[in-house]
């Protein structure tokens, strides 16, 4: 049950990224099957090879799979990357929600809590929290 709340928290962050997350499983699903392929390609290869094909045909078969190797490692790099920026966005997005809700609480709110340690250790987090966001601006 724990699992199935947390995917669903996780899915209310993932949302607005629906589209772009669902191009990404099919582009990983083709990088599969493409890289699935390859070992088979390449003993079909080496057998072809044994057997006496003309060079012609070798060299096409060696073409072909070199083709589909770089074409899924590139695929498989794009797709690692783009899916890494978009879970980099959502995260930043639910960093900055928090914060801001944090923020926005009342300071007696704050005060009344205790926050990973005694009163004073979290007064003095706050204090610093503080600071920190005046010198940034």
């Amino acid at each position: 049950m724990k699992l199935q709340k947390d995917l669903k928290t996780i899915w209310i962050w993932l949302k607005p990224f629906k589209k772009r997350l669902v191009v990404y499983a099919i582009l990983a699903t083709v990088t599969s099957i493409i890289s699935a392929f390859i070992p088979y390609l390449y003993g079909h290869l080496v057998d072809s090879a044994i057997g006496g094909k003309s060079y012609q045909y070798l060299l096409g078969a060696m073409g072909l799979w070199l083709l589909m190797s770089l074409f899924s490692d590139r695929l498989g790099r794009f797709n690692s990357k783009k899916g890494g920026e978009t879970v980099v966005e959502a995260e930043g997005r639910l960093v900055c929600t928090v914060s801001d809700h944090i923020i926005r609480l009342p300071l007696s709110y704050l005060y009344s809590k205790k926050i990973g340690g005694d009163n004073a250790q979290s007064h003095s987090c706050w204090q610093s929290l503080g600071a920190g966001f005046v010198d940034f601006y």
